[in-house]
């Protein structure tokens, strides 16, 4: 049979353009980031045809266009989510680091300065509720852990919050005489007292015998390329969640708090058997997208309660029992994790001593437990023994519930609560003698009232304890963290000063704190010989970018406020607990009007933008915390810095703060 040649039927693939090769017609090239078809009748080299653009079309056409972001030797190509990118090269000595969800080049850090400070948050402290993405610094949820989109959230500071403000509240009161954080090597790292020996040490004055931990290897261990991301402590249990969703606890265990089938203490952290990678539970992973411990309400807080959310949005539960604040229908303590199957696509989650509340992403509201002083909000004071929807409560964005303990000739516990709408209405309901639901009266609400009248508000925080509650809030809409100061409102017990309008008297409805401050002057005089005088100060209540609520260092009905302000200055009111605070003043003393806080990151001095302490690394304040035993003065405070630096004050009798054993009443940076 005769072959018959009917020619080329398909392009030839010729690589990268070249002027020494020969050409001929539908041979393809890749040149400038594009591909290029030669369409020449006649065959030529590459430096006859000339080389392909647009301009010679007698001899090249455009097959694929493309285009080369890369513009300087030792470019990366990367991916940034969405497209690919350029990364720059960098400086030299610089390396290549993952930051979050990116790749970096930055300075070599020695390993020391890691393990000394602290991980730092990396999503924000007020997250979005109407971002475009789910998870993520800037999503809706980013409270949790995103294993199919390799989202992480991580934070060394102990017990942010399972929802969209990390740190709302101070009624839990973390560690007991103890200094605990995450470092930069995503260790555990402690100092002071190891009450329960989690740290792996007998019990005792560790003066700052920072150690990252024993581990148990019961259930296992850390698995190669495993590490910790965030940690949450309360008497003497301690919980941490890893990248891979894995979840170790240790310490006291009498509840079954520790999660692995029994009631005996944990010298040390171990894996809770039923959570992490290959692990399942009716047929679906449970790698833990985000945790809550329950703080206890016996002082000490060893009646602990944990909650934790898997990959798929479902809720368990286990540890203390009474008072059915687990929601599994029963008060029997629980020592091993149990599905709460009431409510499904759970995303938020927080207890009290006596109840509990969960949100799911239809942003619907449950309980379970005590409906103390009817903080339920559904129009009863009956109880549930499972989470049950409270209907009027819709769109939920924020909540808050205190039913703690306080202690006057024998252990009591009061209740109230709010939840703030995505619009921004706020409403409360429960315990009402001070004020706190914020409606204008003092008498209990069984039912969601509204708080602030036609007033919205982007956040809200909680400070006190369950009868002497304390509540502020920034004015707004949810929607992410501030970026320019909003005004501030304050409200409920003032016993101590924490309203910040320069009386103790109970504030009904949310109001301003007032401009005028305390000790807060800079000086106006020029002359030398003649007197000094000095302006005021005043507190811009109406420039307020966040709050954080802290415990006293002296115990129960010591609360105070810190809050930052649009240039970044550091202010402080409510109960003064003991520290320096004015001249030769150290004592206690009720702060009820606003004042700079004593600290080495605030000035009198003016400045437009946010101000960053200007030392030989510029840093500022992202975040205080009180922790210690609610009943008693053992108490000490600790400022968060953005270069993972941590101060503290406060009780130092364990050496959880510095070797000295003595109380500190000034500000003192402790790694």
């Amino acid at each position: 049979m005769a072959t018959i040649d009917v020619g080329k039927i398909k392009f030839t693939w010729r690589g990268a353009f070249s002027t020494s090769n020969t050409y001929e017609k539908d041979d393809v090239v890749s040149y400038a980031s594009s591909s290029w078809v030669y369409v020449n009748a006649t065959n030529k080299t590459g430096s006859a045809a000339g080389a392909p653009s647009g301009s010679n079309s007698s001899h090249w056409d455009i097959m694929a266009s493309g285009s080369n972001p890369l513009t300087t030797q030792g470019d990366l190509l990367t991916h940034n989510g969405t497209n690919t990118v350029r990364l720059a090269r960098g400086n030299a000595g610089q390396v290549l680091t993952v930051s979050g969800n990116d790749v970096v080049f930055g300075n070599v850090q020695q390993t020391n300065v890691q393990s000394d400070k602290f991980l730092l948050p990396n999503y924000d402290q007020v997250v979005a509720h109407n971002a475009s993405t789910t998870y993520g610094a800037s999503g809706s949820r980013a409270w949790l852990a995103d294993y199919a989109n390799n989202w992480i959230p991580e934070c060394g500071i102990p017990n942010p919050a399972m929802g969209p403000v990390m740190f709302p509240n101070n009624n839990h009161y973390g560690p007991y005489r103890k200094t605990l954080y995450l470092n930069q090597n995503h260790e555990l790292v402690g100092w002071g007292t190891d009450d329960y020996q989690y740290l792996g040490y007998s019990t005792g004055n560790k003066h700052k015998g920072g150690t990252s931990g024993a581990h148990l290897f019961e259930y296992g261990g850390l698995a190669d390329g495993e590490y910790f991301v965030r940690l949450w402590a309360t008497g003497g249990t301690i919980a941490l969640l890893t990248n891979l969703g894995s979840l170790f606890t240790g310490g006291y265990n009498g509840y079954g708090q520790i999660g692995t089938g029994n009631t005996t203490n944990y010298y040390g952290i171990v894996k809770v058997p039923c959570f992490g990678p290959g692990k399942t539970h009716n047929g679906l992973g449970t790698r833990v997208a985000g945790f809550h411990m329950a703080d206890g309400g016996d002082g000490y807080r060893n009646y602990t309660r944990m909650f934790a959310i898997d990959e798929n949005l479902r809720l368990f539960a286990w540890g203390y029992g009474a008072s059915s604040a687990l929601g599994t229908g029963s008060t029997s303590n629980q020592s091993r994790p149990q599905l709460i199957d009431q409510v499904d696509n759970v995303m938020m989650v927080h207890g009290g001593y006596v109840s509990a509340a969960c949100v799911d992403t239809d942003r619907k509201l449950y309980f379970t437990g005590t409906n103390a002083h009817g903080h339920f909000g559904d129009g009863s004071t009956t109880a549930r023994s499972v989470f049950t929807q409270t209907t009027a409560a819709s769109n939920v964005y924020q909540i808050n519930i205190i039913t703690n303990s306080y202690y006057t000739s024998s252990w009591t516990y009061d209740g109230t609560s709010h939840y703030l709408n995505t619009s921004g209405e706020l409403y409360g309901a429960g315990e009402n003698g001070y004020g706190q639901v914020g409606d204008g009266t003092t008498s209990d609400k069984s039912g969601f009232t509204r708080a602030g009248s036609a007033l919205t508000f982007a956040s809200f925080y909680y400070t006190g304890n369950s009868r002497d509650l304390s509540c502020a809030a920034i004015a707004g809409t949810p929607g992410g963290m501030l970026t320019s100061g909003a005004q501030v409102y304050t409200w409920g017990y003032n016993g101590t000063g924490a309203a910040g309008n320069g009386s103790t008297s109970t504030v009904s409805s949310p109001s301003g704190p007032g401009t005028a401050t305390l000790y807060t002057n800079t000086c106006t005089s020029t002359d030398c010989e003649a007197a000094p005088t000095s302006t005021e100060v005043a507190f811009p209540q109406t420039n307020i970018i966040e709050i954080w609520p802290a415990r006293g260092i002296n115990g129960q009905s010591t609360h105070q406020w810190y809050m930052r302000d649009g240039t970044g200055k550091i202010w402080k009111f409510g109960y003064n607990s003991a520290t320096d605070y004015y001249r030769s003043s150290s004592g206690n003393t009720t702060l009820n009007k606003p004042r700079l806080d004593v600290g080495p990151w605030n000035t009198t001095e003016s400045f437009s933008a946010d101000h960053f302490w200007a030392g030989q690394v510029s840093r500022k304040v992202i975040a205080f915390q009180g922790m210690g035993y609610s009943y008693n003065s053992n108490g000490s405070q600790y400022a968060y810095m953005s270069d993972g630096t941590i101060f503290g004050l406060g009780y130092n009798g364990v050496g959880q703060l510095d070797e000295g054993d003595t109380f500190i009443g000034g500000w003192t940076q402790i790694n």
